[in-house]
């Protein structure tokens, strides 16, 4: 299984794009920044692994890759 990824968008994408990028059904996400993040709703049942930055962001534990929206992500140190 691949590492998950962060994928920043300046704007809303489409739903599509969104669906493609967490690679299913998207669930809704507020960061703890402001900005808002999209994730694998079925995440859980999937197994997929721990995203580390994505749960940075959101200050919880986020499983899979994510898409977040405005801004751009600075990696932490």
């Amino acid at each position: 299984m691949s590492k998950p990824t962060v994928t920043n968008f300046k704007t809303e994408p489409s739903l599509v794009t969104l669906q493609d990028t967490v690679g299913g059904w998207i669930e809704a996400i507020p960061c703890i920044d402001g900005r808002l993040m999209y994730a694998n709703e079925d995440g859980r049942m999937k197994q997929l692994p721990i995203n580390e930055r994505a749960s940075e962001l959101a200050g919880r534990i986020i499983l899979g890759s994510v898409a977040v929206i405005g801004g751009q992500d600075e990696p932490s140190n």
